[in-house]
């Protein structure tokens, strides 16, 4: 019979339905519960698609005499974390500090008061390679609540005060200039692995933010080492096993260094970040194999991870007929099976398809030839070229891994923002009217919630939006404003950027929390720093404000940006891998965002010089347009009374272009032979 996990929104806590284990969702009956009967609660944080939390629910959870040990003894809880990314930051902060590791399944021990004692991830159900079995942590842990709780609730108050006190005070030792930003770059000049791409060993992330920075950095030091180091990390990526060279899309990592054997689940907010990636690695090098990379992860997304209005589902599971990775890899006989001609032997060399393969018996298909020659990003279709689809026509057949199709709020809006830059990249209208799309429905969605919101799946919500929904949403309507004209972008952005501030800013601590002022109250109020697989909370704030503080003139916002952005400042150059969104936000903060204003009587006119900016790499940029005949009233008054667009007007009655930095600006230019000579003469734009 079905636990209490059958009532919830989650597909993660719906999996865990019909374990034996009774679980409860996380809420206040449970920790009356715990009280009630003097028990421990056992948490178990993870999701959907999180290989480990699959085994563990085989190996444990399924498993009817551990179950009996766990409902005995404790007041089980289970949590999705990308639910609710505050209570999943809260406990890993927790078992960090406990053990100087994290990951999930995240397993916790807390008092009835919420408080943790004790905590690890994965545990296997009997001893094994050093590990002790689940069974006997679960009747040591009941032994120790029991028999030494003194012990237990010391400990746990030196987790708290060790996990709140992490905050680096922003009055000491900040010397906030360009100078230090180069201490980032020599620092993760060193931990780069110049062999094989990108960093850290064996496990490797792709590390997008990080990549951005360094497009930056070469965007002003062009003499420097950046761009290379951007490049082989790009290449060796999609010509590697950890991009599914069948279908399209990254896996959510590399567990070997050369990028080969990836853990196979795919997650919205990876593709997301790194298409954006690689559009703008083509926008600076004009290396047409970037941007068919790109564009290739955005023809995944809308096949395979987007529903009929445009919401974008939240991930794909690694495990297919019971096995990790079976959708994705292949045998000699399958890839022989769809091949014709007298290309097969080449192509079977390209790609390092053999009769032993690569992983477990199989093949994992990886690109092996020269990189700049990869058969599936040229522009004309090959044989190869059909080949792969093929291939992917006789994958259909197979079990597919789990979707999970819930929507995640702030994933969409990062999504959304990715379709922007491969428009903007491309010119392919197809990805406008897909991020479009998805912001109506978001938009839709919204106001049936009666405000930002987490996720929804199936007509349900699982409640209020957290700091990253709010700040990726604004920072997805600012980059709609700027492409599309329409005023009722950017005015939404500031109607939500005053929601977030009050919301989520503390201007005693002058710091942002993760969850809204009236939202639960945890043991302690969360704010994550770390850029973790996405930018956090605090950073993508930041940029949202750093935007609109330029085209609202508002001091308060850029009080809020400074604050925030010394509060991190020095271990960013320390840790520079943790912290590559807040590095991109500082450096446009020091060498000064480019206001761009373009005016135009319709939004064709506009296009005509805004497509020649989109061609260009300028990053450290807000761009806000006026259709003057395309709005009226008040919403015309109102985005034309802005102060980035008072006293703006054409120039001999033609589209204008105005472009200023650091209080300084350019004569305005109305024609595109005079705008391609100014962004020709001044590359720093």
């Amino acid at each position: 019979m079905p636990n209490r996990l059958a009532r919830e929104t989650s597909p993660y806590l719906i999996q865990h339905s019909n374990n034996p284990v009774d679980w409860h969702a996380w809420n206040d009956e449970a920790f009356v519960l715990a009280k009630q009967l003097d028990k421990p609660v056992l948490l178990s944080i993870g999701y959907s698609s999180c290989h480990w939390c699959h085994v563990m629910e085989q190996e444990s959870f399924e498993n009817e005499e551990i179950a009996s040990l766990m409902n005995e003894n404790f007041v089980c809880i289970k949590v999705d974390r990308e639910e609710r990314p505050d209570v999943d930051s809260v406990y890993m902060s927790a078992v960090q500090a406990m053990t100087g590791h994290g990951g999930w399944p995240l397993t916790v021990f807390l008092t009835p008061e919420r408080r943790p004692f004790f905590g690890g991830t994965y545990y296997p159900p009997e001893p094994r390679g050093g590990m002790p079995g689940f069974p006997q942590i679960l009747e040591a842990i009941s032994d120790a609540y029991f028999n030494r709780r003194a012990d237990l609730e010391t400990t746990s108050q030196h987790v708290i005060e060790h996990i709140q006190g992490r905050i680096e005070d922003p009055s000491v030792g900040i010397q906030f200039n360009m100078e230090r930003l180069n201490d980032a770059y020599t620092n993760l000049k060193q931990q780069y692995d110049w062999a094989l791409g990108g960093f850290g060993a064996p496990i490797k992330f792709p590390q997008p933010f990080v990549h951005e920075f360094l497009l930056r950095y070469y965007a002003s030091y062009p003499d420097s080492m950046a761009l290379q180091i951007v490049e082989k990390s790009l290449k060796s990526m999609a010509c590697g096993g950890i991009y599914d060279q069948i279908g399209g899309g990254f896996h959510r990592y590399s567990t070997t260094a050369d990028w080969l054997t990836p853990h196979f689940e795919k997650m919205l907010y990876d593709n997301a970040l790194l298409a954006r990636l690689y559009f703008h690695a083509f926008q600076i090098t004009r290396d047409d194999f970037y941007k068919f990379v790109g564009i290739d992860i955005l023809n995944y997304i809308s096949r395979d991870m987007t529903s009929q209005d445009g919401l974008f589902y939240s991930a794909s599971d690694a495990d297919s007929e019971g096995a990790e990775g079976a959708y994705f890899i292949w045998s000699l006989d399958e890839v022989c099976s769809v091949l014709e001609t007298d290309q097969d032997s080449q192509f079977l060399q390209d790609f390092d398809i053999t009769e032993d393969g690569n992983f477990e018996g199989k093949n994992i298909f990886h690109f092996t030839s020269k990189q700049n020659d990869h058969p599936f990003f040229k522009k004309k279709d090959g044989p190869q070229a059909h080949y792969r689809k093929k291939l992917l026509e006789e994958r259909y057949k197979k079990e597919a891994p789990f979707r999970d199709e819930k929507i995640i709020f702030s994933w969409n809006a990062l999504m959304g923002q990715a379709f922007l830059d491969g428009y903007a990249a491309t010119g392919d209208s197809q990805f406008l009217d897909k991020a479009i799309l998805n912001i109506k429905s978001l938009m839709k969605l919204k106001k049936e919630f009666g405000g930002i919101f987490r996720s929804w799946k199936d007509g349900k919500f699982s409640g209020y939006g957290y700091l990253e929904d709010y700040a990726n949403f604004i920072n997805l309507l600012i980059n709609a404003h700027a492409l599309t004209s329409n005023p009722n972008y950017l005015l939404d952005a500031q109607v939500l950027a005053d929601g977030m501030v009050l919301k989520f800013w503390d201007q005693s601590n002058r710091t942002f929390y993760d969850t809204p002022i009236d939202g639960e109250e945890l043991i302690y109020r969360p704010n994550e720093l770390y850029d973790n697989a996405v930018p956090s909370g605090s950073s993508s704030a930041s940029d949202s404000l750093r935007k609109l503080a330029i085209i609202f003139d508002n001091d308060e916002y850029r009080d809020i940006v400074k604050f925030t952005e010394r509060t991190v400042f020095n271990n960013s150059l320390e840790h520079p891998t943790a912290f590559g969104n807040w590095l991109t936000g500082f450096w446009d903060g020091l060498v000064g965002m480019n206001e761009i204003v373009i005016i135009g009587e319709t939004n064709s006119d506009i296009n005509i010089l805004r497509n020649i900016l989109l061609k260009e790499y300028v990053p450290n940029s807000v761009m806000v347009c006026e259709a003057q005949e395309d709005y009226h009233g008040d919403v015309f008054e109102k985005i034309h009374s802005t102060p980035l667009l008072k006293e703006r007007d054409l120039l001999a009655g033609k589209s204008t272009v105005y472009i200023c930095k650091n209080y300084t600006c350019e004569l305005p230019v109305n024609n595109t032979e005079d705008l391609k000579n100014l962004l020709k003469h001044h590359k720093e734009i």
